[in-house]
């Protein structure tokens, strides 16, 4: 019996189309926790244990870092590894930073970025943002190599959807399109919005 469930995909690569998919299949889920990616930070590592004994599935920050420690907390749990071109998964999640919008929403998205991601601004940071989901989507893959029972990578970019999903959690297939989510393409004045903000950072993020 399955006992968790844990994306460990990082954001920007079908998190919202994993949670919505879940929740069809019938489980509760717990996304994104701007306070819990904190106590994750400081260590204090239970209060995550004090929400996740209440959910089945979880997805989003602080999420994926926690594979490992999940992992002991929850056996018989099960991983699912999202995974996307990590230049075009960069590209959204700065896109996410610049994109227009009223200044104070800009500041919150910059520091709820800066949780996420360890980086203060993340405009100036799109190789080494590249390079660390690279080395995390490969520390994850090193992790769960001998336990194909536990782990499964999907991309709903090359297609994967129910038939992988249901296959992995020994659930009938629903009667309904897979649930795709949030597609900002073509990223309306991208090249022209990061460039502001990599010019001036702390005007252009408020902070």
């Amino acid at each position: 019996m399955i006992n968790k469930i844990l994306y460990v995909g990082h954001g920007k690569t079908g998190t919202s189309t994993f949670g919505t998919a879940c929740e069809v299949l019938g489980y509760k889920l717990y996304e994104n926790d701007l306070g819990l990616q904190i106590a994750w930070d400081n260590g204090e590592h239970y209060k995550l244990w004090e929400v996740a004994d209440k959910y089945d599935v979880f997805e989003d920050y602080p999420w994926p870092y926690t594979y490992k420690e999940f992992d002991k907390q929850y056996p018989n749990s099960k991983f699912v590894l999202g995974v996307r071109d990590n230049q075009d998964t960069v590209k959204s999640i700065i896109y996410q930073s610049v994109r227009d919008r009223p200044q104070s929403e800009r500041t919150r998205v910059s520091k709820a970025d800066y949780y996420h991601y360890h980086y203060k601004y993340i405009a100036l940071h799109e190789k080494e943002l590249i390079e660390d989901f690279d080395r995390h989507n490969e520390e994850v893959r090193e992790y769960f190599k001998d336990r194909p029972d536990d782990f499964i990578e999907v991309s709903w970019w090359k297609g994967d959807g129910w038939k992988e999903l249901c296959e992995f959690f020994d659930k009938p297939i629903p009667d309904l399109p897979f649930p795709h989510r949030k597609n900002a393409y073509p990223y309306p004045n991208y090249e022209r919005l990061k460039r502001m903000a990599i010019r001036n950072p702390e005007k252009f993020y408020g902070w």
